[in-house]
């Protein structure tokens, strides 16, 4: 689900990344305006910059995600009797997805942030490291834990929920 999540994420994160460096200059409108003026200057491939990047920190991410979300499947017992273990379970799950390729993440940024220059991460990420140390893999990494637990706590309980919804409308029609 990772790497066929990069194809609509790299795009969506670039425009988003270029509108939100927006300073003196108002160059785009939104993130449309913003995809075209790349795609008019680039061609497709610069509406894809820092694919490599995303597939990198998504592929495993979600590997993680599900992954540990199944492994704590005997601890939380059924949705509709335990909830908060359930979002507990959701929340712990986007925190480790998002630990697993955090720097990979920083990367990314940085590739996105420019129009022009460095597209590898491991150069991009030895680039942070050199200027930085550990502690520049890691920028930002307490507002997006704080907004990961949360979020992912509420996308596992209603998705346990609707699953549960719809298995048991379905069974009545069984």
């Amino acid at each position: 689900s990772g790497l066929a999540n990069s194809v609509i994420a790299c795009p969506s994160e670039l425009a988003k990344i270029q509108l939100q460096n927006q300073r003196r200059e108002m160059r785009y409108k939104g993130p449309w305006s913003c995809l075209k003026d790349i795609y008019q200057r680039n061609g497709l491939t610069g509406c894809f910059r820092g694919i490599s990047s995303t597939v990198l920190r998504e592929t495993p991410s979600y590997g993680v995600y599900f992954m540990s979300f199944e492994a704590m499947k005997p601890w939380y017992g059924k949705p509709e009797d335990l909830a908060w273990k359930l979002m507990l379970a959701g929340g712990f799950s986007g925190v480790l997805g998002w630990l697993s390729t955090y720097p990979v993440d920083v990367a990314k940024t940085q590739i996105q942030s420019k129009t022009s220059g460095e597209t590898s991460t491991a150069k991009t990420l030895k680039n942070i490291y050199t200027k930085e140390g550990t502690r520049g893999l890691f920028t930002g990494l307490n507002a997006t834990l704080l907004r990961a637990f949360p979020t992912n706590a509420v996308i596992f309980y209603t998705y346990s929920f609707c699953m549960a919804f719809f298995n048991k409308q379905f069974a009545d029609y069984g």
